[in-house]
């Protein structure tokens, strides 16, 4: 009988690469990806495609920083004529494109479920919107006031902006007081927000646009406070921010003079009969004691008086009622003689959902009654940030003017 035989054991071959066998291997497979990428970013159509996505991205960005107006501007300049930016060049009052904000302020303004012209049709004078206003002094009056109206998302600021919406909007829904922060930024005047070109404001622009706004609203008086910072750039001067009014925009026709400081301060009927329909204070430039000030460049501090600012956590208000402390220099001497009282009903950082919140009518009557008691004067300028947010403000203003009688200083 035969035995099967038994086939031999396969022999496994083992191949052994070396170090530089695996090299050799993945370095060819990355050169053949690298060679299959080059040739898809050869192809004309994936170029052209991403230089649109990068031109989009672009776009997006620089939307981002300059409202939609002024990139239009940006990326297709017109002519203007005789606006510059140096600060150094007349404007042509004539020319049509002296601005990039259209003339008619109107089509601009949000509406407001508040008519801010409370006048009948037969009155023969409506001051601010209120025949009674006519007869009450300039420090008698409270104006709805914007905060650093410089800064707003509108106008493309990049930092915390206090507004969303520009303060020639604001003029027109209402608000008769302006807060602007002025900076020398290589040797062109600006208002900043205390960075140089970061949403920073034209001041040709800016008193451009209050002028216009005065001259189709011929019964509107308004208050400017120009804050300056000489700690971002180069100092600020008063004389130099003087003849930018003068030579550029002949806005210095339009500032009311004070004569003496005890003197009493002219009724509304007064400043719109003579055509002086700005009162202009400064704050924290020269004291007009060591140097001459401008003639319509009133010191601050010789005659406001105001609140300091809220410090809260943002989220919260905390308690209204215990933010009266008034904030005076130390020399206060001249506080006293002060007539003016601004309530800086704002936080210390800006914050929109808790600035809505506060520009509401209940929190605007506790803060400013127990504010007037505190200083015994009643509140000049309610000044608030994000002042779209909620016609409250303008609406607890215009019925305190309604109640105000003039009293004798």
């Amino acid at each position: 009988m035969m035995m099967a035989s038994t086939p031999p054991p396969e022999r496994r071959v083992t191949v052994r690469h070396s170090p530089e066998d695996e090299k050799t291997t993945t370095g060819s497979q990355d050169e053949q990806e690298e060679a299959a990428w080059m040739s898809v970013w050869k192809s004309p159509w994936w170029r052209l495609g991403a230089l649109v996505l990068l031109f989009f991205l672009g776009l997006i960005i620089v939307a981002s920083i300059k409202p939609f107006d002024r990139l239009v501007t940006f990326l297709l300049p017109v002519e203007t004529t005789g606006l510059h930016d140096n600060n150094q060049q007349s404007v042509n009052h004539n020319s049509t494109v002296n601005s990039s904000y259209s003339k008619h302020y109107s089509q601009l303004a949000p509406p407001a479920p508040f008519t801010f012209r409370q006048c009948s049709d037969n009155a023969t004078l409506c001051c601010n919107g209120l025949e009674n206003a006519c007869d009450l002094r300039i420090n008698e009056v409270m104006l709805a006031t914007v905060h650093n109206a410089m800064a707003t998302k509108e106008d493309g600021s990049l930092l915390e902006p206090n507004h969303f919406l520009s303060l020639e909007r604001a003029l027109e829904a209402g608000y008769r007081g302006l807060h602007l922060e002025v900076c020398k930024c290589n040797g062109v005047y600006e208002f900043c927000n205390g960075v140089c070109q970061l949403g920073s404001r034209n001041p040709i622009e800016v008193f451009l646009n209050i002028d216009r706004f005065l001259r189709d609203h011929r019964e509107e008086v308004i208050v400017l406070h120009l804050q300056i910072n000489s700690h971002v750039h180069q100092e600020v001067s008063l004389q130099e921010l003087y003849q930018v009014m003068q030579n550029a925009t002949q806005f210095n026709r339009n500032l009311y003079i004070q004569k003496s400081n005890r003197a009493r301060w002219p009724t509304l009927r007064k400043m719109i009969e003579m055509d002086k329909r700005v009162l202009l204070f400064h704050s924290n430039g020269p004291s007009c004691e060591d140097e001459e000030c401008p003639s319509g460049m009133h010191n601050w501090n010789d005659h406001v008086l105001e609140t300091e600012m809220i410090r809260v956590r943002k989220g919260g208000l905390g308690d209204l009622g215990t933010t009266c402390n008034l904030e005076i220099p130390s020399q206060n001497a001249k506080a006293g003689k002060r007539k003016f009282l601004e309530l800086r009903h704002y936080l210390s950082t800006p914050d929109y959902q808790v600035a809505e919140r506060m520009n509401q009518y209940a929190y605007i009557s506790q803060r400013v009654d127990s504010c007037s008691m505190v200083s015994n004067k009643d509140v000049s300028l309610l000044s608030v940030d994000y002042w779209s947010l909620g016609t409250d403000v303008i609406e607890f203003a215009m019925r305190q003017n309604k109640g105000r009688v003039s009293i004798a200083h």
